[in-house]
Formats: structure tokens, C-alpha cells, sequence
């Protein structure tokens, strides 16, 4: 029995020692990847073997791979590049070459400033009265024909355009005075004024009632009556320039043409006054202490005569 079991352990030491090479080629095939089933016959023979529950196994060995961490790159911290701005120009406005607009002739009574009337009153404006209270009307434009109205009045500075003394009237109906100015600037330019009656409206200036500064330009005043100044009453410290103009046909108990009151101013220009009458004096003009000042006019044929007053030309 000694005997038999020294042979046993002499074996398996002999087995062992044979199988140490196989051992360490069975590992490197489980390194590399190599399992039982894809071995030959020859290289399984190698494989050590042992008892197993009374019966011999081969022994294929896990080879549990070492866990090789690759080296963890901890990255020299660099300071990272100062970020130097790079200024972008600033963008210069190059300014906008938009062409100055030529200056063009602009349409009577349709630019900035310029309004229009007609005597059928379906125009912009139905009456001159609501062209002269609408202060942005600089000028307002008349078209040719007959304006029926009494009292036309204006406190502000403003030209009155027609189309021409002969085709563009304001008519008084004589009913009562056809103009009063009582402040402001006025141009009154290619209109006729008649049939204006102040003898019950005041009394004075029957065709234009001026308290103002009054310029009459290519126009006529005739068939206006009135107690003092028939065609025209010019109001004390007011101005009255007449040019181009005639004032004939108006009557007056004083200054038939023309009533000028104390320190009112009259030019005459290139004018004509004839042809008016007064029941008492002053057929032309009569002038009450104001100044009158000729120039190229004609002041001739008014009834009973043709100037009366303090001075006259």
C-alpha cells in the first residue's frame, strides 16, 4: 500500500513538472483570445489534467486580463493665449448723396401755402371767406368769374390773387362793404371790386375798408359808394399802395375815389383815379391830414373836384 501510493505521487509530480511549458502556452492561448473549441486534439492534450469527482478534466485556466489603465493624460495646464481683440474700424457713415430737389414752378393753388377758390364754391375751399380763415392759406387763388359776397374780412397777412380785372369780380351786391382789412398785410392783385354799399354799414369805404397795409395790384375799384371814401377808406395809421390800378365810378358825400384819414399813408404808382364823384368835396380823393405821395399817376375828371383836403398832389 506504501509503495502503491509513493508510485502515485511520483506521477503526478513527474505530470506536473511535465506540464509546467503547456501551462504557461494554455495561459498565453487565453491571453490571446484561443477557447478549448478552437484547439486541436494535439494542443488539448496538452492541457493539464485532474481529478474532478472521481473522474479526470482537463483544466483550462481563466486568465482574468490585468486591467492596464492607459495613462491618464493630466494636460500641462497651459495659460491659455491672452485673447487680444483685434478692433474692427469703426464702419464711418458715408452720407447719403440725395440730389437737392431743383426747385420747380408749382401750380397755383396747389403748393405749400397756396389754396383755391372758384365762384361755383366746389372747390378746395366754397368761399374766400373760409380760404382767408384758414391761416396756412399764404395765397389763395381765385379763378375767373363773379364772387357775390359783402364783408370779406381779413386780420392777417395774405395775398388774393385773380385771374385778371376783367374776368375776376367780388361783387358786393350792395349790400355793404365788398373788403375790410382790419390788421395784417394784404396784396389784392387782377381783381375788380364793385357794387359795395357802406352808407348803412358804418359809412366808410364802401368798396375796401382798410385798416391795415393794403396793396392793390392790376386791379379796379368802381361802382362803390359810400359817406366818406366811395372806392376806398384808408383808416388813420394805415397803408395804401396803389399799382397798376384804376379807381373810377364811386361815389361819396366826402372823397368819392379815395377817403385818406389823419397819418394814413398813400402811394400811388403807375395808377390812374377819375371819373368818382362826391356830393361835397373831394370827387377824387380827400385827403384828412395824411400823406399822399404821386408817382407816375393820373389823378383827373372827378366831380366836384378832383382832390380836397389838407395837402394834395
Amino acid at each position: 500500500m506504501k509503495g502503491w501510493v509513493s508510485r502515485v505521487i511520483l506521477v503526478g509530480i513527474v505530470a506536473v513538472v511535465a506540464a509546467l511549458p503547456i501551462l504557461y502556452s494554455s495561459s498565453t492561448a487565453a491571453q490571446a483570445g484561443v477557447t478549448p473549441s478552437a484547439m486541436s486534439s494535439a494542443q488539448l492534450a496538452y492541457l493539464p489534467l485532474v481529478v474532478k469527482d472521481g473522474n479526470l478534466a482537463t483544466v483550462v485556466p481563466t486568465i482574468t486580463p490585468t486591467s492596464t489603465n492607459a495613462p491618464m493624460q493630466t494636460p500641462t495646464s497651459t495659460t491659455p493665449p491672452t485673447n487680444t481683440t483685434t478692433s474692427v474700424p469703426t464702419s464711418t457713415s458715408t452720407p447719403s448723396r440725395t440730389p437737392t430737389s431743383a426747385s420747380t414752378a408749382t401750380p397755383t393753388g396747389t403748393g405749400a401755402g397756396m389754396c383755391s377758390v372758384n365762384p361755383k364754391g366746389n372747390g378746395p375751399y366754397p368761399t374766400i371767406q373760409t380760404a382767408v380763415d384758414d391761416a396756412s392759406c399764404a395765397t389763395i387763388s381765385l379763378a375767373a368769374g363773379t364772387y357775390y359776397l359783402v364783408h370779406l374780412t381779413t386780420g392777417r397777412d395774405v395775398v388774393l390773387s385773380g385771374a385778371g380785372a376783367t374776368t375776376t369780380t367780388l361783387n358786393g351786391g350792395g349790400a355793404g362793404q365788398v373788403l375790410t382789412i382790419t390788421s395784417g398785410s394784404v396784396t389784392l392783385a387782377g381783381v375788380t371790386i364793385t357794387n359795395g354799399n357802406a352808407e348803412s354799414t358804418g359809412g366808410s369805404g364802401g368798396g375796401i375798408y382798410n385798416h391795415g397795409v393794403l396793396t392793390l395790384q392790376n386791379s379796379t375799384v368802381s361802382g362803390n359808394m359810400a359817406l366818406y371814401g366811395g372806392g376806398i377808406y384808408n383808416e388813420n395809421n394805415s397803408t395804401l399802395t396803389l399799382q397798376n390800378s384804376t379807381l373810377s365810378g364811386n361815389t361819396a358825400l366826402y372823397g368819392g375815389g379815395l377817403y385818406n384819414q389823419i397819418q394814413a399813408s398813400v402811394t400811388v404808382e403807375n395808377s390812374s383815379i377819375s371819373g368818382n364823384t362826391a356830393s361835397f368835396d373831394g370827387g377824387g380823393i380827400f385827403n384828412d391830414y395824411g400823406t399822399l405821395i404821386f408817382s407816375n399817376a393820373t389823378l383827373a375828371n372827378n366831380t366836384p373836384n378832383n382832390c380836397s383836403g389838407t395837402t394834395c398832389p
